[in-house]
């Protein structure tokens, strides 16, 4: 048996060893001859897609769609790819709206955005490190001024 309740009161299932494993070789009569077996696995093998790694998606689970917050999913048809917004692919035009972004235009406006950083920094790193951790701030601040005022909204209504 490869699993095995933990005890008699804690229902969890655990994993055993292989080595402690009980198995038992022709316990029945075979509905199927193994050579019949065999040959239905080594079809079905042949049939089976291979999903190769999509390597040229290097922003997968960091783009989003600015109107409903659903992640971007990645179509590399049409040269390098595209950007589009999983509900509208899912859902179309009642969910979202259609617009998209490709590859290589997110992959200019990301390096852009480094490339600025990184101006910024070596002009002033100290200026820098300020400067975000003001805007770090601001933005912590604001969440808890609206987490204020939708608790204010619960206690009037």
């Amino acid at each position: 048996m490869k699993l095995a309740n933990k005890s008699f009161k804690n229902k969890k299932k655990i994993t055993r060893p292989q080595e402690d494993w009980i198995v038992t070789e022709n316990a029945h009569e075979a509905l199927v001859s193994q050579q019949d077996f065999d040959s239905v696995q080594e079809r079905l093998k042949s049939k089976q897609r291979i999903n190769a790694p999509n390597n040229k998606n290097i922003f997968r689970g960091l783009v989003f769609c600015s109107d409903c917050n659903r992640s971007l999913v990645f179509s590399p048809s049409g040269g390098d790819g595209r950007f589009r917004c999983q509900a509208n692919v899912r859902y179309g035009k009642g969910e979202c709206t259609n617009h998209s972004i490709s590859m290589k235009k997110l992959s200019a406006l990301v390096l852009n955005d480094i490339q600025r950083h990184a101006g910024l920094v070596a002009e002033s790193s100290a200026k820098y490190v300020r400067s975000c951790i003001h805007r770090r701030f601001k933005s912590v601040c604001r969440c808890e001024i609206v987490a204020i005022h939708s608790a204010d909204d619960v206690l009037i209504s």
